[in-house]
């Protein structure tokens, strides 16, 4: 039995670890996202006083006015670029957290054994 306890003990030990380690990692990902978001929304606060300016000027074509264009078009790719990164990150939390839920219901069962095993000692 001792043998037994040891051994959970240990489990324990490591699944603690792991849900630590997991919990980091998910705090990593999670500040990723947020500093995408605001890269996303300053973009598209960018994209949208482009489009302001543009929406102002008179409809005459010149080259500062196809530069702007070019600009706006630009700040569009950037724009789907980083709505792209931020769903992968999105999904990167939610398998993090999935995990470190998983981890958190083992170490329950294991605290649960640990604590019968010490009741019949």
């Amino acid at each position: 039995a001792n043998k037994e306890i040891f051994n959970i003990r240990i489990h324990r030990k490591k699944t603690e670890e792991r849900c630590t380690e997991l919990l980091n990692k998910l705090q990593i990902e999670q500040n990723n996202t947020i500093i995408l978001r605001e890269q996303m929304e300053h973009s598209k606060a960018r994209e949208l006083e482009i489009s302001k300016q543009l929406q102002n000027k008179p409809c005459k074509t010149n080259d500062s006015e196809k530069l702007s264009a070019d600009g706006l078009e630009s700040m569009e790719r950037h724009l789907i670029k980083l709505s792209n990164l931020v769903r992968a990150k999105d999904n990167e939390i939610k398998v993090l957290q999935a995990i470190v839920h998983k981890e958190c219901v083992e170490r329950t069962k294991l605290m649960n054994s640990l604590e019968g095993f010490q009741q019949r000692t």
